[in-house]
Parts: structure tokens; sequence; C-alpha cells
């Protein structure tokens, strides 16, 4: 491609900028009736996103503060994952790493009676399988584990 040409087509992207100028410039009032209307508008829906953000944060904190990841029944971690879920706290891609999946499929022939309501630390049930896939096998990554760790970390209040 010639250099002239590169010229040529950069400035087909510069009437666009002189066209927006003149049209604001010029005074015609439709121009900048809409520029006023437009920066209205992008300030309410400014004003409309940040309340939402502060909507989601408090019902985020709202449904942290009733759970307890470090002492949680399976059926609770449940409902904790569908409200982080609703309020948008949690992405719908996000859901199934935050959820574990149940007991059951820790014993290929069902010999253990699983209560889905005794509470459990899911953060300590994490850290030790990083533990020991740190230990025992140091081949394989600890990523996906860490990033489980993280996530339930973010929806676990200081205590």
């Amino acid at each position: 491609m010639k250099m002239g040409h590169a010229g040529s087509v950069s400035s087909l992207f510069k009437p666009s900028a002189r066209f927006a100028a003149n049209s604001v410039s010029s005074g015609d009032k439709n121009s900048s009736g809409t520029a006023k209307v437009s920066s209205d508008f992008s300030g309410k829906l400014q004003s409309v996103v940040n309340k939402q953000s502060i909507d989601a944060g408090k019902a985020t904190a709202s449904i942290v503060e009733k759970y307890d990841l470090r002492n949680i029944s399976y059926v609770d971690l449940q409902k904790m994952a569908k409200e982080l879920l609703d309020v948008g706290a949690l992405k719908e891609s996000q859901y199934l790493d935050f959820l574990p999946p149940s007991e059951e499929f820790a014993s290929l022939d069902g010999s253990i009676n699983l209560d889905w309501n005794q509470p459990k630390d899911y953060i300590k049930i994490i850290e030790d399988q990083i533990a020991f896939t740190k230990q025992y096998q140091p081949h394989l990554s600890t990523k996906f584990l860490e990033y489980q760790l993280e996530l339930k970390q973010r929806f676990s209040p200081s205590k």
C-alpha cells in the first residue's frame, strides 16, 4: 500500500469531526437542542446507573450478612448463590464455580448418607484442597481452586 493512499484513507475520517463541529457551532437549534437533550439524558442515565449500583451493593451486603460461608449448609449455599445471581453480584458464568457439586457425587456407590442441611466451612474445604494439591500433586495447577476460593472470599464478610 502506498503512503499517499494511506493518507487519503485517513482523510475519510476527518470530515465527520469537521461536520460535527460545524453543526454544533452553527447555532442550528436542532443540533444544539440535540446536544442539550443528549447531555441531560446521559446525566439522568448515569444517575440511574449509580442508583442501581448502590442498590445492588446494598442488596449484596444484605445477602452476605445473612450467610456465613464458614458455617453454611449446602441448601443455604444454593440459596445464597441464587440470591447473588438475582441481584447481579454473581455472573451466570460464575454460578457453578461458586456452588460446588453436591457431595452425593463423592460416593459412586451411594454409601454416604448425606445431610444437605449440615453446615460446613466451604472456605476451609477449598483451602484444604489447595494445600493437598500443592503438597501431594505439585504437578497440578491450583489456579481454578484459588479462583473458587477468591470468589467465595469476596462474598464472605471478614469476621
